[in-house]
């Protein structure tokens, strides 16, 4: 019995991490936005099947000139603070795992803006087909049930066309649609996903886009670069640190306010604004990241280094010869707490992101309408 109940468990399990890790659930859109740009449609035309779990507006599809420039700004950061970083310390840059954290980073922000760029550049000089372009600019794609604002905006539309004793939308453009939609409703009155008001078929040049190879590996990248750097800053400030008046200016400068300070900062903000959504189990990403920093250290110190003059470690917490057991306590907590940091800043922070979009939106939907006439 006890083993039929395990089994059941194992499964359950496993069925959460193979749909959280399945790159196809998203759509390409949560690359080329902020999570707090708002399209300018005011009011949904269509509703379009497709199986995306989030909402989004086509408009999401060209790339903001903000969003372009914060992406810009995130790599220039970032890569001269490891131009800096690395000329400090170009000597044995590769076996410490700070910088291991920072040239990911590095690589995310790069990748990130590249897709961006990319983005922007095939909309300005006209790369899409005329119908796409106008399609993205004029048409509301909403697949509802996600997290997105035009779920949101549409629940509201209904509920005050229901106070006013209006006739939906559809209603006036297709009564037969009217049908499909009322059979789609839940229980509170909203259309769930997969409802189709004025189109019996999606346009070709109105589907969504899915995911690049580059894409996914952002986001499976994003699971590090957000969730490192603060494992880092952790552990150089409370066990690495000891203070050396003998340090070098730009080494101290480095260490201090750049690789164990300023990443952490940014990873943050980049939390607050990106539209990538997280999974829960994602966080055995930067998890196997420790696990196999832990191996490497104790691999490099069998094959003897080398090392910073003086030492025979790469950290002295991780002295696998001199001192094993302490070594083995450490690796085991920082591989126990990496879950845990990527569920508070990871996916705490992407749940909390789309709860102040939520209260943001309703409040200013409600906000815009209260000033129009009755």
């Amino acid at each position: 019995m006890s083993f039929v109940k395990g089994s059941h468990w194992a499964n359950k399990i496993w069925s959460h991490v193979t749909n959280d890790f399945n790159l196809d659930s998203i759509q390409a859109h949560h690359f080329f936005c902020s999570e707090w740009e708002l399209s300018s449609t005011s009011q949904p035309q269509n509703i379009l099947e497709n199986g995306s779990k989030s909402a989004v507006n086509t408009s999401s599809h060209r790339v903001s000139l903000p969003y372009l420039i914060y992406r810009a700004a995130f790599m220039v950061i970032l890569l001269s603070g490891i131009t800096i970083s690395a000329s400090c310390q170009s000597h044995l840059f590769h076996i410490f795992l700070t910088n291991w954290s920072f040239t990911l980073q590095n690589v995310y922000g790069l990748v990130l803006f590249g897709i961006v760029l990319w983005r922007w550049w095939t909309f300005k000089n006209g790369v899409l087909s005329p119908q796409q372009k106008n399609s993205t600019s004029s048409s509301s794609l909403l697949t509802l049930g996600g997290n997105n604002h035009q779920s949101i905006i549409l629940e509201l539309q209904n509920e005050k066309q229901q106070q006013n004793g209006y006739q939906n939308l559809t209603s006036q453009q297709n009564p037969a649609a009217e049908q499909d939609v009322e059979k789609q409703r839940g229980s509170q009155g909203s259309v769930k996903m997969g409802t189709m008001v004025n189109n019996s078929e999606t346009p070709p040049e109105l589907k969504l886009l899915p995911l690049t190879y580059l894409e996914k590996g952002v986001w499976i990248l994003m699971n590090v670069v957000h969730v490192l750097p603060y494992c880092v800053v952790l552990g150089y400030w409370t066990v690495v640190y000891k203070y050396d008046p003998d340090q070098p200016t730009c080494e101290r400068f480095k260490s201090h306010y750049i690789v164990h300070g300023a990443t952490a900062v940014l990873a943050i903000l980049d939390a607050f604004i990106i539209a990538i959504p997280a999974r829960p189990t994602h966080f055995l990403v930067p998890t196997g990241l420790v696990l196999f920093y832990v191996v490497f250290t104790c691999l490099y110190e069998a094959a003897g280094g080398p090392y910073r003059p003086g030492n025979e470690f790469i950290y002295s917490v991780l002295n696998w010869k001199s001192n094993p057991k302490k070594a083995i306590i450490f690796s085991t907590l920082a591989v126990v707490v990496t879950p845990i940091a990527h569920t508070v800043f990871c996916y705490g922070v992407y749940k909390l992101r789309i709860c102040l979009k939520s209260l943001y939106v309703r409040n200013k939907y409600r906000w815009s309408n209260s000033e129009q006439p009755n």
